[in-house]
């Protein structure tokens, strides 16, 4: 009987795929064949959105009155110029999350050199309406200890949601008077609560699919949308 086996590798013949991106490049796939210093191109995927190639996006760090680490993703339309132009009407996009501490909920959860995805439903196509979007700023509600998130669900989103409408008006991108508020599912149960208890900040806001109902938190309600 051979020592060999089907399933042996040879790993002069052994060829990798991986995919590189940066926040201004899409994704591109390369084929590497493994022990040789080369890698080929396959095939090379032109921009999805040529209109807004040069978008500006950054990801910006400011904190909330208790000291709470906030993140956010802030996109400018192409060619915009804030000594310039002026503040823009700004669309701030985003999903609660439930923390137990507060350092969890500073944590970073996404790289800033992520290519800038747009499909069918997200907010950045406003930016072709020459909006700012402030993408995915946390909104963690934190119950440390005994205390339940939801305990001071209200006081803690309106202040999160405070903290980046103050960045956003300080770094002289968003007019005071023209930020909109928008999330899906419980994002749409969070612009529901801010157009409640914090009209103050918003002028609007777009409540998608909304999952309004808390009581079915312990069976579904708890999925990321």
């Amino acid at each position: 009987m051979s020592d060999k086996t089907d399933a042996e590798l040879s790993l002069d013949q052994l060829k990798i795929l991986t995919s590189k991106e940066s926040k201004t490049e899409n994704t591109q796939y390369y084929l590497q064949t493994w022990l040789e210093n080369k890698q080929v191109k396959i095939p090379n995927f032109p921009h999805p959105y040529p209109q807004l190639a040069s978008l500006y996006k950054e990801m910006i760090r400011y904190q909330r009155k208790d000291g709470v680490q906030l993140t956010a993703n802030l996109y400018l339309p192409p060619g915009y110029d804030p000594s310039k132009d002026g503040p823009l009407p700004c669309l701030v996009w985003s999903y609660p999350g439930e923390f137990k501490s507060k350092d969890a909920a500073g944590q970073v959860r996404c790289s800033p050199n992520e290519f800038p995805g747009i499909g069918a439903t997200s907010p950045l196509l406003w930016l072709a309406r020459g909006f700012a979007i402030l993408s995915g700023p946390t909104i963690p509600i934190i119950g440390e200890g005994d205390e339940e998130a939801n305990d001071r669900y209200v006081e803690q989103l309106v202040a999160r949601a405070e903290a980046a409408v103050e960045e956003v008006v300080k770094r002289g991108v968003a007019h005071p008077d023209k930020i909109a508020v928008g999330g899906h599912s419980y994002g749409a149960f969070m612009t529901a609560n801010l157009l409640a208890h914090a009209s103050h900040l918003f002028c609007c806001g777009i409540a998608r699919s909304g999952a309004y109902n808390r009581t079915l938190n312990s069976i579904w309600f708890s999925e990321r949308g």
